[in-house]
């Protein structure tokens, strides 16, 4: 479909999940709060977590292996630098936050676009 079934629930200190086998976006019932300042790419976890599903729909075979892509320690290092701290976390962290830091209007220098391409795919980005 285009858009996710959108469920409330309690899941925990999350504020958001995004679960790609069932297509289903989860909220949390409270009002929480954004990304702490310069955690996250951009303050918005709903962008976010639109950004794994754009990731996993548009190239689910990416999306299930992201997190195996061995992110270097210079890459981890650059990454927290140029993203975020959220985002050298995991393959799939970092995809979800170069995208959706792109949406939110922020431009990554040439090295983040292409280890971005490199563990989403072309599809992706």
């Amino acid at each position: 479909s285009d858009m996710p079934r959108v469920e409330t629930r309690d899941i925990g200190p999350a504020i958001a999940y995004y679960d790609y086998a069932t297509d289903v976006l989860f909220v949390s019932p409270d009002d929480p709060p954004g990304f702490p300042e310069g955690y996250g790419s951009q303050p918005n976890p709903y962008l976010h977590e639109a950004a794994h599903r754009r990731h996993a729909i548009r190239n689910p075979d990416s999306y299930e292996v992201a997190d195996l892509y061995p992110l270097t320690d210079s890459h981890r290092s650059m990454i927290a630098e140029e993203v975020s701290e959220l985002a050298a976390t995991s393959g799939r962290e970092f995809v979800a936050e170069v995208l959706a830091g792109l949406a939110a209007g922020k431009k990554y220098g040439h090295d983040i676009l292409v280890l971005a391409r490199d563990v989403a795919g072309e599809e992706v980005l």
